[in-house]
């Protein structure tokens, strides 16, 4: 039995492939259960200051599958190991090999005033849903080697200026 993997929305910055290792790997304490066929529609990070602790929440929709108005799920991952820096509106991690502070997340004013949680470059949140079963993974890059490469990537074969950063992947996992 073979697994395909697609990856869908591809945003990290590409360096050469001996330098794509992360530098440190989480993943999310919380599963869930969604739609066979379905697509995120909504993504964001949300920061609850009574627990202190950063939580992925991700919507999925099949009203592009199915047809009909749209039949949302809404999924909460939390991210433990993350802290805030209330002072520099920072989220971070820190290595467990060398005790290294390593950015993870920044809150920035955004549309109406409105703070965001914006992720940080060398950061890549994987979705990954296999049939109905979703979790999160978190892949940490070198921020340095990320920063380097950052102002070029690689599509079909030709190197284009980088206009944006999205940083989530969804990666679905078929058997064939």
């Amino acid at each position: 039995m073979s697994v395909l993997a697609f990856m869908l929305m591809l945003t990290l910055h590409p360096v050469a492939a001996e330098d794509l290792t992360p530098i440190a790997q989480m993943q999310s304490p919380d599963t869930g259960e969604t739609f066979v066929y379905g697509e995120t529609k909504r993504r964001a990070l949300y920061w609850s200051e009574d627990k202190e602790l950063l939580s992925a929440r991700i919507t999925f929709s099949e009203s592009k599958y199915s047809g009909s108005a749209s039949n949302d799920e809404t999924l909460l991952f939390t991210l433990p190991g993350v802290r805030y820096d209330k002072a520099k509106k920072e989220f971070y991690v820190i290595l467990a090999d060398n005790n290294q502070r390593v950015l993870f997340a920044q809150k920035k004013k955004g549309f109406m005033g409105k703070e965001n949680i914006l992720i940080a470059r060398h950061v890549l949140l994987r979705v990954i849903k296999d049939k109905t079963k979703v979790s999160l993974a978190v892949d940490i890059y070198d921020p340095a080697k990320v920063a380097a490469a950052s102002k070029v990537r690689v599509k079909n074969g030709t190197a284009e200026e980088e206009e944006k950063s999205n940083d989530w992947t969804l990666q679905s996992l078929i058997d064939k």
